[in-house]
């Protein structure tokens, strides 16, 4: 009888514990904006004084935070391979139920200009890129309702796993130099990836 009730206490106690580790992972969570008007370097991330650059805004944002990318189009301000500032480079989220997101306010009108970038799609240089490298793993990452133009590549992943790329709209055209590769690859899931739900995208364009 006794060991039972220590059974029972110890569940009870495990409870208690996980619960009050959901909340706290819940209340430490943030949203953050970027507009093409913001400012990296006076804007603190919120609506009213938003960031400029996608880039920027992921570097800032902890596992389980919420980036909302406002109407606009964002174009080519600064950085170089990998650290592109209209890239959309998010941290891993925390788990299954806390998702590290980056979406469009409105859908297809927060527009990823991705012209002269280069997109070296080996290198996981595309507009989205979600890239866990030879020894880590990205997950638990969802980004959602962005139009990406000008660039063959619209995603890369490698080495990541619980992914989810929703409503993603993407168009090549023609005299912009990569975009126009006929080995282009629009979305690109690579070695070492598990369940990644590409839903709801499409592309077009021309060689």
């Amino acid at each position: 009888m006794r060991r039972q009730r220590r059974k029972q206490l110890a569940r009870g106690v495990q409870a208690v514990f996980f619960w009050l580790w959901l909340t706290a992972a819940s209340s430490f969570s943030a949203t953050f904006y970027v507009s093409p008007v913001g400012n990296d370097s006076l804007g603190g991330g919120s609506r009213e004084n938003p960031w400029r650059t996608p880039y920027y805004g992921c570097a800032h944002m902890s596992g389980g935070d919420t980036l909302i990318l406002m109407d606009g189009v964002y174009s080519y301000a600064s950085g170089g391979p990998r650290t592109w500032s209209n890239q959309i480079r998010p941290p891993s989220g925390l788990d299954a139920g806390h998702y590290t997101t980056v979406k469009a306010e409105h859908d297809w009108k927060a527009v990823i200009d991705f012209d002269g970038e280069g997109a070296d799609v080996t290198g996981g240089d595309g507009a989205i890129a979600i890239w866990g490298g030879w020894a880590a793993t990205s997950q638990y990452i969802q980004v959602e309702g962005l139009k990406i133009i000008h660039t063959f590549t619209a995603l890369t992943a490698s080495d990541c796993r619980h992914i989810k790329i929703k409503r993603i709209a993407h168009i090549s055209s023609a005299g912009s130099g990569v975009d126009n590769n006929p080995y282009g690859e629009p979305f690109t899931i690579m070695r070492g990836s598990s369940h990644v739900l590409l839903e709801d995208s499409w592309t077009s364009g021309c060689i």
